[in-house]
């Protein structure tokens, strides 16, 4: 089961659940023909839209295979609503998910689509505990290949004539990536309070390094390489805490980060560019 709690960062989105204000903005993108050119509806009209928000705001949490969580992607220096990205939990046996993402296209080329979906890949392996993660396209949706590509996702398949969609057969490609691929190209890891993070955001640096303790008392930052690692480093040392806590995702090129332990060790502050995305920490039961 996943619950997660919201809203998650990134360096430029928001993404959290749609509420009912968000009609117009759902409506802005869902009717235009090149959104809908290769999904299965067509351009939608402002009922279609609010049928289809309607279904939107339900999807908060996986409890069973089927599920879906589906966010929507908010510009944080403006709050304005751009589209949708989403996790499928498509088999508990298999450990299987999916991912899929839609962008207005006057925010297309700007690396957001990307952006968004990989925080769905990192609710699915890292909170999930999936085993494989797929993204399904319309063959002909060449901008989509590059976003999964992008991710680090690999093409499987290339099943043709596969569906038979708005009068005409439509070939399918399926890219997909593994856990282990996914831990190979996983950011580095680290458990803070929200309000020393919040702190940090306004001074432009990060310098605690667990629970009580400062780096220049420490002399490094603790990380986490894993999920593993971040749930033993939670029970160790956070298990009694009631303030809120943040996982923060940490691109590690040009950090002095020296693996000690067994743990990554980062020596020197956090400078608060290197976070690439934070995610409320622990997931809602």
């Amino acid at each position: 089961m996943l619950h997660p709690r919201h809203p998650i960062t990134t360096r430029r989105l928001l993404l959290r659940p749609f509420t009912s204000g968000d009609l117009d903005a759902v409506h802005a993108y869902e009717s235009l023909p090149d959104v809908a050119r290769y999904l299965y509806w067509q351009p939608r009209d402002l009922d279609a839209s609010r049928a289809s928000l309607d279904a939107k705001i339900t999807r908060t949490a996986l409890h069973q295979e089927g599920d879906v969580i589906e966010l929507a992607i908010i510009l944080a220096d403006s709050g304005e609503v751009i589209g949708s990205t989403l996790l499928i939990w498509t088999s508990r046996e298999h450990r299987q998910g999916e991912i899929g993402y839609i962008l207005h296209p006057h925010h297309h080329g700007r690396g957001y689509a990307g952006e968004a979906a990989r925080e769905m890949l990192r609710l699915g392996f890292d909170q999930l505990g999936l085993h494989r993660v797929t993204g399904r396209l319309d063959a002909r949706n060449a901008a989509s290949a590059a976003v999964l590509r992008k991710l680090g996702m690999r093409q499987e398949a290339h099943l043709l004539d596969n569906e038979y969609v708005k009068g005409e057969w439509t070939s399918e490609i399926v890219y997909a990536v593994l856990e282990h691929e996914w831990a190979a190209q996983a950011t580095v890891r680290h458990l803070a309070l929200l309000t020393d993070w919040d702190a940090a955001r306004q001074s432009g640096e990060y310098r605690v390094s667990t629970l009580g303790r400062t780096l220049e008392q420490e002399g490094f930052i603790h990380c986490s390489r894993d999920a593993a690692q971040l749930r033993d480093v939670h029970d160790t040392f956070y298990s009694g805490v009631t303030e809120p806590l943040a996982v923060l995702h940490i691109d590690p090129t040009g950090l002095d980060i020296r693996v000690e332990g067994g743990f990554p060790h980062l020596y020197g502050p956090l400078p608060v560019g290197a976070v690439i995305a934070v995610h409320p920490c622990p997931p809602a039961d």
